[in-house]
Order: C-alpha cells, then sequence, then structure tokens
C-alpha cells in the first residue's frame, strides 16, 4: 500500500484474506459438484482451449449421438458454420453462413471469442486478419474449426490437442497485475 500499516489495519487485512481463502475454498468445493455431475465427452470438450464446462455440456447436448453425422464437414453444416454455396453454369460462389442449430452456432461463436487469443488458435486467427478477413469473419471460421474439434473428441471420446488453458490478466492503462500468493501475504502481516 506504500505505507506502514497499524495493527488494527493488518488484523483486518489478514481476516479479509483468511474470507476470500474461504470463499476460494468453497467456489471449488461446488465446482467440483458441478463437474462431477458432467459426462465425461462433456469433461473432454472442456479441455480445448476456449471451451468452459458451460459450453462443453451445451456442445454435447445439441450435438446428441455425432455417429450420424459422415464426417467432420457435416457436423459444421449442422452447427450453422459452413459458408453458403451459389453455383450457377461453371461459376461457384461462397457468402455468409448455412442456417443451423442456433444454440450451437452461438456456442462455438463465443468460445471461438476466447480461443482466438489462446494456443494453438491465435496464431489461425492472426493468418486469417493479415489475409484480410474481417474479425467477425475469423471468429466465425475459427467457431468451425472448434466445432470440426469437438466433433472429433464427441467421436474418439479423448481431446487430443494442447490442454493447457492460460489465465487472461487484464490489460489496460495502469493495470498493473502481478502473481500473487494469498500465502506470502499472510506471512507478511505477521509479526
Amino acid at each position: 500500500l506504500g505505507r506502514n500499516l497499524d495493527d488494527a489495519e493488518k488484523l483486518t487485512l489478514k481476516q479479509l484474506v483468511e474470507l476470500l481463502k474461504s470463499l476460494e475454498n468453497m467456489v471449488k468445493e461446488v465446482e467440483n459438484m458441478i463437474m462431477s455431475k458432467i459426462p465425461r465427452p462433456a469433461i473432454e470438450l472442456s479441455k480445448i482451449p476456449g471451451i468452459g464446462p458451460i459450453t462443453a455440456v451445451t456442445i454435447y447436448a445439441e450435438f446428441g449421438d455425432t455417429s450420424r453425422f459422415p464426417d467432420s464437414k457435416a457436423a459444421r453444416a449442422y452447427a450453422g458454420l459452413a459458408p453458403k454455396t451459389k453455383q450457377s453454369g461453371d461459376s461457384e460462389s461462397h457468402f455468409g453462413m448455412i442456417k443451423g442449430n442456433k444454440r450451437l452456432r452461438r456456442a462455438f461463436y463465443l468460445a471461438a471469442r476466447v480461443a482466438r487469443g489462446l494456443e494453438p488458435f491465435n496464431e489461425f486467427y492472426e493468418r486469417l486478419i493479415a489475409k484480410g478477413k474481417s474479425v467477425r469473419q475469423a471468429t466465425c471460421a475459427l467457431a468451425g474449426k472448434l466445432a470440426c474439434i469437438a466433433y472429433h473428441v464427441l467421436n474418439d471420446g479423448v481431446y487430443k490437442g494442447v490442454t493447457k488453458k492460460s489465465f487472461r490478466l487484464p490489460k489496460g492503462k495502469g493495470v498493473d497485475v502481478k502473481d500473487f500468493d494469498v500465502g506470502d501475504a499472510l506471512d507478511s502481516l505477521s509479526p
């Protein structure tokens, strides 16, 4: 805080830190209880960077039995993340998205908004932006890629990609976030 704390302030701060640790433990306990109720395939889906437990359960519920799709392209189309194709004679053009399952499309789009800043998907996203694609187009393309990955995870029963999820720190002017260890903070308050 930039100044020495008196005994009352130290005691208050120590109690607040202990309360924070207690609340964190309660949250972990509730999260573990919720995770124990989630089906195994949805847990595998939540290992994909950008897809959290709620989105994973949504994807699992909306996709249903993936054996009805011949390949990942069909699953992507079912999710509404495949481009419309217009053909006339020898010409063919792609524009917009086909209609599909709107809840599934939304789940993948929101997951793509998170995943575009995470490894390994940020390189794919940045490459599309560098090619001149708009943010929305690049995000939709990433959502389609996530749909294909989710199809394979549900078919194989395991996610084989990068599983490390990074924690995004707040960014902005004057924000200086450092790793904070509650135990060290408590130790520093001890006389």
